[in-house]
């Protein structure tokens, strides 16, 4: 592992992992040589003949001083260092680790018994063959990481649900509503990050389906023009698509939202049943029941059809 120090208000060690440092090397030679240059591939191959002429307990490290060197010299660690300038909410992090990712990218803050604070974020070689990828990537999490940091935005790790299925679909929503808090903040800022607003709202569009069609450009608009969100406030829009109407300013009444739980069952319904105000008869048996249940308020297909059998005395 190397470190560099990053200066700005604060000096924060940022390091590197050597596996990490070696393969991305590697690779850009690879991709070099494969495209007719040999330069940086002569160069390499020079100082490794030297380091394989220096005793073998030595080698490990001359090497990654080799690697480490042309990590350099190719400015590979500039675009994450000029990234890491924008945010001085930093100053309150120790270090940043960069580790080898074994597939996809990620990013995570953990904080010692001591208190200490370190960033650590997981990259695959290819992170770093292109800076432009690279610095919208790290922009994008180091927002997350700002985010986790401010004490009003109240972030705290918790399980979403005592249900593992419903543990799974509510951090996918609330993922979600997250990157589109960060990278709506981010663009308006000028700045670029991993997804637009038009690739965050094809991702809305597809997650939030519980919402009625003709409603979600107007819900998605709300939330991409919010100027401040909280830990909690996400997490219960994540839990309770009403609360994504009524925050958009739409009365969430009369709406039936798939997968939402019947008002009379209690059960997760996709089968809201129609024309509901035409059965009186049916109505008034649930009122008898539901006293504060009103129309508007939908049943169920199955309840309504158990209800119709109670007034035709089945």
């Amino acid at each position: 592992m190397f470190f560099v120090r990053v200066l700005w208000v604060i000096k924060m060690e940022i390091k590197y992992d050597s596996r990490l440092v070696e393969n991305v090397v590697v690779e850009i030679i690879r991709r070099k040589e494969k495209e007719g240059d040999y330069e940086l591939s002569e160069y390499y191959h020079r100082i490794a003949d030297q380091i394989y002429d220096a005793p073998k307990k030595d080698r490990e490290d001359e090497f990654k001083k080799l690697h480490l060197s042309i990590f350099m010299r190719l400015g590979l660690n500039e675009v994450i260092n000029e990234v890491v300038g924008e945010f001085p909410q930093l100053s309150k992090i120790d270090e940043m680790v960069i580790l080898e990712a074994n597939t996809t990218e990620e990013a995570d803050l953990l904080v010692s018994e001591k208190g200490q604070k370190r960033i650590v974020i997981k990259l695959p070689p290819e992170g770093f063959l292109s800076s432009h990828l690279l610095s919208r990537f790290m922009r994008h999490e180091l927002m997350h990481i700002s985010d986790i940091l401010d004490e009003e935005f109240g972030y705290k790790k918790e399980k979403f649900s005592n249900s593992l299925a419903n543990e799974i679909v509510i951090k996918e929503k609330y993922k979600l509503l997250w990157d589109i808090y960060v990278d709506s903040r981010l663009i308006s800022c000028g700045k670029e990050t991993i997804a637009d607003k038009s690739l965050r709202y094809k991702e809305f569009n597809k997650i939030f389906q519980k919402i009625p069609e003709e409603y979600r450009e107007r819900v998605f608009n709300s939330l991409w023009n919010s100027k401040k969100l909280t830990h909690n406030e996400i997490l219960s829009l994540s839990k309770e698509p009403r609360k994504l109407l009524e925050r958009s300013g739409i009365s969430s009444k009369g709406i039936l939202l798939r997968g939402t739980p019947c008002p009379l069952c209690g059960f997760p319904t996709y089968n809201w049943f129609e024309n509901l105000s035409e059965f009186r008869d049916v109505i008034a048996a649930i009122k008898e029941d539901f006293p504060e249940w009103d129309q508007d308020d939908g049943a169920c297909d199955r309840c309504v059809e158990l209800y119709s059998l109670q007034v035709r005395g089945f």
